[in-house]
């Protein structure tokens, strides 16, 4: 009888009808995700405005209000992998000037409220399927112009990613394994910069990547006249696992 119990399993798929699914594109909630700007131009969300080496992680992250320093990377400029501790930004020089001539009657400087920037990154998720299949679901994933996705893995689920639409940027974990980092930092010695640097793949529409378990990644719009990136996100789950961190090798954000 028990030699029977490997034979129900390919049987009732025969003998028990199955039912095909559709979801259609208007049926589809977008889920607004934690979003920041590509890594080479990072800014606070603070309210004076100006540009910071510090990485801000989350979905309301400021844009950039000057025109001058936006303009300058309108060039499709590929991201420059730099160390983010290391990496500085020139302060703005309209809001500095602005700051420098408005004084109160004391002779301090004023406090000069800055507007907020009319465009902030934006990423959004629509999840397909999740829940009605065993072993598998879907997911789209949007990135608007100069947006990027936070720093994250998807647990025990591997994914394979197929680009549909847009040039994307795919981030993956430095090549430096955290073992390896962790005697340096004992040693107090540096992991070459070569080696502490994400890797960089380029996905154009067509292409397929497939991301195993536990590895962590950024998914990357850099382009600001480039229109959206869309990926299709398969998982080996019936409903999506997304750990958000706060850095490279880093904790997670609760």
């Amino acid at each position: 009888m028990a030699s029977l119990i490997p034979l129900l399993h390919d049987l009732l798929p025969m003998i028990i009808p199955s039912e095909v699914q559709i979801v259609q594109e208007n049926q589809l909630v977008a889920t607004k995700e934690r979003a920041e700007r590509p890594p080479w131009y990072q800014y606070s969300c603070g309210g004076e405005g100006a540009p910071t080496a510090s990485v801000s992680r989350s979905v309301d992250a400021c844009a950039d209000s000057e025109a001058s320093i936006e303009s300058s990377h309108d060039q499709h400029e590929p991201i420059r992998l730099v160390d983010r501790e290391e990496h500085t930004i020139p302060a703005v020089p309209v809001a500095a000037a602005i700051q420098k001539d408005m004084t109160d009657p004391s002779g301090g400087a004023a406090h000069v409220p800055v507007p907020p920037p009319a465009n902030c990154p934006e990423v959004f998720r629509k999840d397909v399927m999740v829940g009605a299949i065993g072993h598998m679901c879907v997911s789209v994933l949007t990135l608007k112009p100069r947006s990027a996705t936070g720093i994250r893995h998807f647990g025990e689920q591997d994914t394979v990613v197929h680009a549909t639409t847009g040039h994307g940027v795919l981030l993956i974990s430095p090549s430096t394994n955290a073992v390896k980092a962790l005697r340096a930092d004992l040693k107090g010695e540096q992991v070459p910069p070569q080696e502490d640097q994400p890797r960089r793949l380029d996905l154009r529409p067509g292409d397929f990547a497939f991301i195993p378990a536990w590895t962590e990644h950024q998914a990357v719009n850099e382009h600001s006249n480039g229109g959206d990136v869309t990926w299709l996100l398969m998982r080996n789950g019936s409903a999506p696992i997304q750990v958000e961190l706060d850095g490279w090798r880093g904790s997670t954000i609760e």
